[in-house]
């Protein structure tokens, strides 16, 4: 790659280090933080993606885009520097339109809507979560608004995972798809045999589950010298690099299946992460 792609690299990595520590704040904050930690956690979270942000959209990251633009004009369409550089003038394009004031508001609001929802879940009663979910709606549709959009505002939201998709799109495989599927379920349900809600019995220790999940991810081929498996509300899976990237599961003692297929499902994200080459890491083809 050219001077002026490193330079942008080596940038975008700053960037990315950013990101990397708000990600490890919000891990540590689905795992191990103390529920009184909540409100300043937010506001930890709401700062650095601010920053972060700010920092994307300023003028030094355009003029180093142009520059490796210009300089690697020649450069084989199918290349990595070709393809990092369309990455990040996609992304920087997006991420341009939104204010860094909106970034951070979004961040610390959804950062602390995550607590109310796992109090909400804890205590069966998600008219606790309501005024946090409506006002992450309002959110959102201020950033589809800000992004624009040619018919629909999930178009924008859409376009933002599965770049160039629309939203009729979707719809259209929906339409071909569910003919077939009414007719499975219907059949389905017709000759379904109705059987105890849960095919367990007995108590199956969270620490027994945890070390059978364990052989079993390693068995697919989760690398646990660079990751590790923790419990949170909801499962997910996070990095901080292609050799630190976490999964989390949740054990329920009458239902071993739960933690297992989870464990299996976040362990699959994970294998793609860990199997990033190392040249990807933190630039936008890593992402």
């Amino acid at each position: 790659m050219n001077q002026a792609t490193e330079q942008l690299k080596h940038h975008l990595a700053e960037i990315g280090h950013l990101h990397r520590a708000i990600a490890l704040l919000d891990w540590d904050q689905q795992t191990y933080m103390p529920p009184g930690g909540a409100r300043a956690r937010a506001e930890q979270i709401g700062y650095l993606s601010g920053l972060a942000h700010a920092r994307f959209i300023s003028q030094d990251t355009l003029r180093l885009l142009e520059a490796a633009e210009q300089a690697a004009a020649d450069a084989d369409p199918e290349s990595d520097e070709a393809r990092l550089l369309a990455n990040a003038r996609r992304d920087f394009d997006h991420a341009v339109k939104i204010p860094a004031e909106l970034a951070a508001e979004i961040a610390e609001h959804t950062s602390h809507a995550q607590q109310i929802w796992q109090t909400a879940r804890r205590q069966k009663d998600f008219s606790l979560f309501a005024p946090a979910l409506d006002r992450t709606l309002d959110l959102v549709r201020r950033v589809a608004d800000l992004l624009g959009y040619p018919s629909e505002p999930y178009d924008a939201l859409l376009d933002e995972y599965e770049p160039g998709i629309r939203t009729a799109d979707v719809a259209a495989i929906f339409d071909q798809l569910k003919p077939a599927l009414v007719e499975i379920t219907r059949e389905r349900s017709a000759n379904r045999t109705i059987g105890p809600s849960n095919p367990f019995s007995g108590v199956f220790p969270a620490a027994d589950q945890h070390k059978l999940t364990l052989r079993v991810v390693e068995a697919i081929g989760y690398d646990l010298s660079r990751g590790r498996q923790d419990t949170s509300a909801h499962p997910f899976t996070t990095n901080f690099s292609r050799d630190d990237v976490r999964i989390t599961t949740r054990f329920d003692e009458s239902r071993p299946d739960y933690a297992l297929y989870s464990s299996m499902h976040e362990a699959g994200h994970a294998l793609y992460e860990q199997g990033i080459p190392q040249e990807y890491d933190n630039t936008p083809l890593g992402a």
